[in-house]
């Protein structure tokens, strides 16, 4: 019976740990850094699922009033939007709440809510900006500090046959350390931080569209119990930036 080859995971985990002695003080701060990237990346992944965020129902219920007013959908919408925790209930509800309020007020309401729920969903995406930025610092910080100590010994060697050249290049080796964790720390970040911005674009268009019919639906009936009331612009949700 052959044994397991445990060699390998051992002796990655060996270098691993290598690699961080190495680096010195500076890399506990890039290791922080991207524990810290790593918890918000999972979690806003696990958050930004798009059947929690637009529930299939609630959309179906949308796309039945495309085709035209009907009230029975749209008191059962309603209904299913006043307990709905996901952000299109919560911005539905706000429609529904403001009906009364007068074009004006339904269009400055809803918005108001929905800019609340997209900064919901950019939430944290403001910390992995400032961990891109910070990591491959805090890298070239410690890489400098290491480059100032290899020289300043190099400085006060008193040696006849000068510094010795490996131990130059160990030093120096040894000082780019922190640069390379740095960079290993920003550069998924900044893969992260793309995809997670592209996905809650799309998310904010899709609940503008969704939003917009509902939206014009309700302008719609209030225009036919008040007809002298004015047309208000079309519905959008404001973008954070």
């Amino acid at each position: 019976m052959n044994e397991p080859n445990l060699s390998a995971p051992e002796g990655a985990i060996d270098h691993g740990m290598n690699f961080l002695e190495a680096g010195g003080v500076f890399m506990i701060p890039i290791v922080v850094c991207s524990l810290v990237a790593v918890t918000i990346i999972v979690q806003r992944v696990l958050f930004l699922r798009r059947p929690l965020l637009i529930p299939p129902r609630l959309e179906g219920m949308v796309r039945r009033l495309q085709a035209g007013p009907d009230p029975e959908v749209l008191g059962a919408l309603a209904a299913l939007a006043a307990t709905d925790p996901s952000p299109l209930g919560r911005i539905l509800d706000a429609s529904f709440q403001r009906r009364e309020h007068g074009l004006d007020g339904l269009q400055i309401g809803v918005e108001a809510v929905a800019r609340e729920e997209v900064g919901k969903l950019q939430s944290g995406l403001a910390i992995l900006e400032v961990i891109i930025t910070i990591a491959p610092l805090i890298g070239l910080l410690g890489t400098l500090s290491g480059l100032i100590a290899v020289f300043g010994g190099l400085g006060s060697s008193t040696g006849l046959q000068g510094p010795d050249p490996t131990v130059i290049a160990a030093g120096i080796s040894e000082a780019l350390f922190t640069t390379v964790g740095g960079l290993v720390v920003a550069v998924p970040v900044v893969i992260a931080h793309s995809w997670l911005n592209r996905h809650i674009e799309r998310i904010a268009s899709r609940l503008e569209v969704l939003v917009s019919v509902v939206f014009s639906v309700l302008q719609a009936d209030r225009q036919t119990r008040f007809p002298s009331a004015v047309s208000s612009p079309a519905f959008s949700i404001p973008h954070q930036p």
